[in-house]
């Protein structure tokens, strides 16, 4: 892999990670545009990059974290169902179902569906409007939607912003809570591929990763920031309208 390879890969997995779009589909795009070869290192490559996009919700968010104290815990608790299931089924996650290409353009085209019949039948008033106001309750609940998301397509974002709105807490707050949440699960997930990869596999490519990493971390940045702004003035119907578009893409030059 070349720097700009790298950098090109971070600045997709960095705009796309915090979005409810798939940085994996997009990461698979990109690899073809580039005709990049599919290998151990180009899968570890896109799973560690996302360290440094989740470096980015800590620039954003670390005033929040230090003033509520409280929402680390609820965080913490969110996690935990997919820090087992995650745990549990690593290897399938990594070795089959991240290779399924056919089940990735599946869950981003379905997704966009269920976005696009959400926001037009979902009537109900959002009671929570702050992350200082999510409950245990509330957070164990998202947490568990994020399960859904290690299948490659439907996007934790996706599933964590649904999941949150669909108990009641309201654009804004589910979007910042799925921002949080990725921080513990893009920790375990870069942490247990480091692990368990065989290091020749890095050797002489750390300088790579770090350049995607920090390319990550930038554009990430730029994307929250985007997102915020975005859902305080518009629903996601055209996120889904965009993951079907993307889907039929995916399927004209995969399938």
């Amino acid at each position: 892999m070349t720097s700009i390879e790298a950098i090109l890969l971070g600045i997709v997995e960095g705009i796309t990670e915090f979005l409810p779009i798939s940085s994996t589909g997009h990461l698979i795009i990109t690899g073809h545009i580039l005709a990049l070869s599919p290998s151990p290192f180009l899968t570890s490559f896109e799973i560690i990059i996302q360290i440094g996009a989740m470096m980015a919700v800590f620039s954003l968010y670390f005033t929040t974290l230090y003033r509520h104290k409280e929402v680390i815990g609820k965080i913490i608790v969110a996690s935990l169902p997919v820090a087992v299931v995650g745990a549990l089924f690593y290897t399938q996650i990594k070795d089959v179902l991240l290779q399924d290409l056919s089940l990735l353009i599946w869950a981003l085209g379905i997704g966009g569906v269920i976005f696009i019949v959400f926001e037009l039948l979902y009537k109900k008033p959002f009671r929570i409007q702050q992350l200082q106001d999510v409950s245990y309750a509330h957070a164990l609940g998202i947490g568990l939607f994020q399960i859904i998301a290690l299948i490659p397509g439907v996007s934790r974002a996706a599933a964590t912003m649904l999941g949150g709105m669909g108990i009641g807490v309201d654009r804004k707050t589910s979007v910042e809570f799925s921002f949080l949440l990725a921080v513990p699960v893009i920790v375990g997930a870069g942490g247990l591929d480091l692990i368990r990869t065989d290091a020749s596999v890095f050797e002489g490519m750390w300088g790579i990763i770090l350049l995607g990493c920090v390319v990550a971390a930038i554009s990430a940045y730029i994307s929250m920031k985007w997102l915020i702004s975005f859902v305080q003035h518009h629903s996601f119907i055209y996120i889904g309208v965009y993951r079907i578009v993307l889907a039929i893409v995916l399927g004209i030059l995969f399938l």
